[in-house]
């Protein structure tokens, strides 16, 4: 008569699936159900006094599988580890439900599918380990307040790090690393007193560094922000935490200086160790390489830009601008399919002259200060270089195709109106650029507000932007605020 394993081996073999599943488990110590062994024998399998499984720990096997909805009924499970398996398919709710679980690690395999948000906040989970895995959507909201590990790094995830995650007290490590994150980091996020390394380098994160990180009680050791859209100066009071070992900032949009409190041989040091010819670096270019450099990595070694080229952020990597007009033209023509235009005479003409294109308007000088493209059928996104034209007083690309987010570069030229309408731009006016005056108003008697420059994402007017509260120049049936669109959250 053959075995008939119990309701719990039963529920535990769930994870033995197809032929290469039996070809798998006939390789292990128990999981095979003709050996008759009692589950707690089995390899990688941990009971309790009571002969309850608590922990079941795979890691680093061949095993092909999807995590068995089942193994929601293992109330007394503690841990499951299934790292570095071959794992696919979705995250069921029901597991990460679990009342008494306090470490999920399902890393380096192919899980798909978004995260559950069925993770209960007043539960007793420690460790939550996705990194390495092709999980797309948001970043689950609420999260268990006693939450210490939360790795999420190296997947698909999208939109903004929740502010409710500045409530998670015990978090020491937070690595939300190489995702397509957006939006701001949370304001009072440094002041986790338990945080010890945060990571949240490789996104699309705008917004500027949170000066919460600047405390002298903070046990922060590592501290990664590079590759991101962040833009303001680097914070001196950085250099009051006291254990930083680790500090990454290149190729960001900061601007200025690296403060001198932080220029200290010890911070990256690590990161330096095996690396060659580096006895000339200092402190400051440890953390960041200077205005108008380049650097392969953002910091030494740092190499001048070449004549008519420039830059001006801190930790560029690779790439110098240039100043000719010309030039940022052709950019802007090439990143917005220029030759699918509906229109555009002159541009993209050999020898042309820049102020006779469609749409340009230059001064007397020959600079171009007014550049007007609407219902011309631009796709893609808009290029910082525009930023960088130095009289540009007007830029109107409304009723287009254009997508992607709104460059903070744009604070660079003296822009009086901006309107981008009637696109498919996502995220929010970056903080840097609207805290600059004149754009639309924005700034008349003090006031200023990112809305009059353009509606994030989620909100609209008829204008696709709002008028200045306050302005005594604009009369009240012309007044208008962002909305939320019909049907958002």
């Amino acid at each position: 008569m053959p075995f008939l394993p119990s309701s719990v081996e039963a529920i535990v073999l769930k994870l033995v699936q197809g032929e290469e599943g039996v070809a798998w488990a006939n390789r292990r110590n128990g999981w095979n159900p003709e050996t008759n062994q009692p589950v707690c024998a089995w390899e990688g399998i941990t009971c309790d006094e009571d002969g309850s499984i608590i922990a079941l720990d795979v890691a680093g096997s061949d095993l092909r599988a999807k995590i068995p909805p089942e193994y929601g009924q293992l109330k007394s499970l503690r841990s499951l580890n299934l790292a570095e398996c071959d794992l696919y398919g979705p995250i069921p709710p029901e597991v990460v439900s679990l009342p008494n679980l306090e470490s999920f690690d399902v890393s380096a395999n192919a899980v798909d599918g978004t995260i559950p948000s069925s993770f209960a906040p007043s539960g007793s989970m420690r460790n939550i380990v996705l990194r390495d895995n092709r999980l797309k959507g948001p970043l689950p909201d609420p999260l268990p307040t006693e939450l210490a590990v939360l790795d999420v790094s190296k997947n698909h995830i999208t939109g903004t790090i929740p502010w409710s995650y500045e409530q998670l007290h015990s978090i020491a490590f937070f690595d939300v690393s190489h995702n397509e994150l957006v939006g701001s980091l949370p304001y009072h996020i440094g002041d986790l007193q338990n945080l010890q390394g945060f990571f949240v380098n490789n996104n699309r994160l705008m917004g500027t560094i949170p000066y919460s990180f600047s405390r002298d009680d903070s046990n922060l050791v590592q501290l990664f922000l590079e590759y991101n859209d962040l833009s303001g100066t680097i914070p001196a009071g950085l250099a009051d935490i006291p254990p930083l070992k680790d500090l990454f900032v290149d190729g960001n949009k900061f601007t200025g200086t690296v403060p001198r409190s932080l220029c200290k041989l010890t911070l990256n040091e690590d990161f330096f160790k095996d690396k060659f010819n580096v006895s000339g670096r200092d402190g400051c270019t440890s953390i960041s390489c200077p205005v108008n450099t380049v650097s392969e990595e953002g910091v030494y070694p740092c190499h001048q830009c070449p004549r008519q080229g420039f830059s001006p952020y801190l930790g560029h990597n690779k790439k110098c601008y240039y100043l000719d007009e010309r030039m940022i033209l052709d950019v802007f023509w090439k990143r917005t399919d220029g030759p699918n235009w509906i229109g555009g005479d002159g541009w993209n003409v050999l020898n042309a002259e820049k102020c006779m294109f469609q749409g340009i308007t230059c001064n007397n000088a020959g600079k171009v200060i007014n550049i007007a493209l609407p219902n011309m059928n631009l796709r893609g996104t808009i290029p910082e270089e525009l930023g960088y034209l130095s009289q540009l007083q007007h830029l109107n690309l409304s009723n287009n195709e254009l997508t992607g987010f709104l460059p903070s570069d744009l604070r660079f030229a003296p822009l009086e109106s901006l309107d981008l309408s009637g696109n498919r731009i996502e995220g929010f006016v970056p903080p840097m650029l609207c805290l600059t005056g004149d754009i639309n108003g924005n700034g008349e008697n003090g006031d200023f507000a990112c809305d009059v420059i353009s509606c994030s994402a989620g909100t609209w007017s008829p204008i696709g932007r709002a008028t200045h509260k306050t302005s005594r120049f604009i009369e009240e049936e012309d007044r208008y605020e962002c909305q939320p669109c019909p049907g958002s959250a």
